[in-house]
């Protein structure tokens, strides 16, 4: 049986490079484009989050969403939160536009931004 916590959680698939920026504390806030179930009835603060690399079972790391923001752009969300929480990797902010564009597949449109609280 799954515990309460789990069954209510949001389910945060992630490519192996963010999962392990997670795993290694670099990498606190996950990026999405405003959508579907990205949406702010979905990700809000308290709620439990389960993120884990790619669909496949395996390892996952728990946490609860701490704070989430909204922008018109991945370059406004950036200029709001900055991007080394979304990107550690990213040398500059222009790669890190170009990397979050390659990896939400478009570069225009509103983005909805959550800091997870990792659970230790």
């Amino acid at each position: 049986m799954m515990p309460q916590a789990a069954a209510n959680r949001l389910f945060v698939p992630l490519k192996s490079s963010a999962f392990k920026g997670f795993l290694a504390g670099a990498k606190t806030w996950e990026l999405r484009m405003l959508q579907r179930q990205w949406t702010r009835t979905h990700v809000y603060v308290g709620r439990s989050v389960e993120l884990r690399c790619g669909y496949r079972v395996g390892k996952s790391l728990w946490g609860r969403i701490a704070a989430v923001e909204e922008a018109a752009s991945i370059a406004r969300m950036f200029a709001r939160v900055g991007y080394l929480p979304f990107i550690p990797t990213a040398t500059c902010e222009v790669e890190a536009l170009q990397i979050a564009a390659e990896t939400l597949g478009t570069a225009d449109g509103p983005v909805i931004a959550f800091q997870i609280a990792l659970k230790v």
